[in-house]
């Protein structure tokens, strides 16, 4: 009878809320699969998502609780907790999955074994691999980062990769950056197209170098200077 009467109010529930949110954002998506969901894709929602298997929406404000695939078409503010978080637009809040991928701008904390962000991070990036596209400006922590735009903070990882310009502290197995680096480096292969700060670590290697030095092995590898040195290198 109990049951009977709560699933009563869960369809009760269902028609009132269509019939109050026909249009524009609702306040509830609850959701086995798309187009199995009482919202349809195209809608948005503010307050709470629930997803079993897989749903779709345009925005996202509030939380997601999903045991399967979750799709932000749009911009996502909130918290989601989902095994796939996907948010094609920006992202504002905090992601927590096994792989979590934001096509925008991503401001706010991202947990998950992958993450993946095609525009600027601002934030903490804690997983197995991440990767940045844009500008990151936070910390970076897992055993892969990379990021391919200028970076200002900490990158920690068993590898550590930036192309553009970094700006802070890299400390990993191994660390490159492909611009300049204003900052400390350390590990046991460092390298930085142009090394302003310090580098302590087994190998340790600069295009051109304005700075210290500390390894087994140390190297500058400019078009003017070619220097190899143990233990102590430095230029200032």
């Amino acid at each position: 009878m109990i049951k009977r009467i709560l699933l009563l109010c869960l369809v009760i529930f269902w028609g009132v809320a269509g019939l109050a949110f026909a249009e524009g954002t609702k306040i509830l998506q609850l959701g086995v699969f798309n187009p199995i969901q009482l919202v349809p894709a195209q809608d948005s929602i503010a307050g709470l998502r629930l997803n079993l298997i897989y749903a779709d929406n345009e925005d996202m404000s509030g939380l997601t609780l999903a045991s399967g695939w979750t799709i932000t078409s749009g911009d996502m503010r909130g918290v989601e907790f989902s095994i796939v978080n996907r948010i094609n637009g920006l992202s504002y809040g905090w992601n927590n999955g096994i792989l979590n991928y934001t096509g925008g701008r991503s401001v706010g904390l991202e947990l998950g074994l992958v993450n993946i962000a095609e525009g600027d991070t601002s934030g903490v990036k804690l997983g197995i691999v991440n990767y940045n596209e844009g500008f990151f400006h936070g910390w970076q922590l897992g055993v892969v980062n990379y990021v391919a735009g200028d970076f200002y903070g900490l990158q920690a990882a068993s590898v550590n990769i930036n192309k553009g310009n970094f700006s802070g502290l890299q400390y990993g197995l191994v660390n490159y950056v492909g611009g300049d680096l204003t900052g400390f480096q350390a590990g046991y292969w460092n390298y930085a197209k142009e090394m302003n700060g310090f580098q302590l670590g087994i190998i340790n290697g600069a295009g051109y170098l304005q700075s210290l030095q500390l390894g087994l092995f140390n190297y500058e590898s400019n078009d003017d200077t070619k220097r190899f040195t143990i233990l102590v290198n430095w230029r200032f």
